[in-house]
């Protein structure tokens, strides 16, 4: 229960342009995040002796998994508010820590989008059956 996750809320519109033009990786640029009213960077301090000594003894980057489940509570607060959100993971973090003065000792895994939903807007892809990702007592055993 070391909380090393910070969040960064962005809603001001030219920053959340910035980031959009500046930090999204090529070939998907994700243009569509500059109609987002509100962007979260979602953030990990290092320098916090669990996620250090956590890694180290097992090998596991528990500030991962750790920012994953914050953030993760916000897309069901969010869907719950009648919000809609989506995960992205496709930037460049060294552009966002620069713009946004995000220290070095920090990590920047993921960043999330929040607004109302258009109309007719979807899910996107369809969710897999279970049967294609639930397994009963060993790998591969339906």
């Amino acid at each position: 229960n070391s909380q090393t996750w910070r969040f960064v809320v962005i809603r001001d519109r030219n920053l959340i342009s910035r980031i959009c033009d500046e930090a999204m990786r090529p070939v998907i640029r994700n243009q569509w995040v500059k109609e987002a009213p509100v962007l979260i960077v979602g953030c990990s301090k290092l320098d916090i002796v669990a996620n250090r000594l956590g890694s180290a003894v097992t090998g596991i980057e528990y500030y991962q998994i750790d920012l994953g489940i914050a953030m993760e509570h916000m897309v069901l607060k969010a869907t719950e508010l009648g919000l809609g959100t989506c995960w992205i993971g496709w930037f460049r973090e060294e552009k966002i820590k620069e713009i946004l003065g995000i220290p070095g000792s920090v990590r920047v895994p993921a960043l999330l989008t929040v607004g109302y939903p258009g109309k007719g807007a979807s899910p996107g892809r369809k969710r897999k059956s279970l049967g294609e990702i639930v397994f009963r007592d060993q790998w591969g055993s339906r």
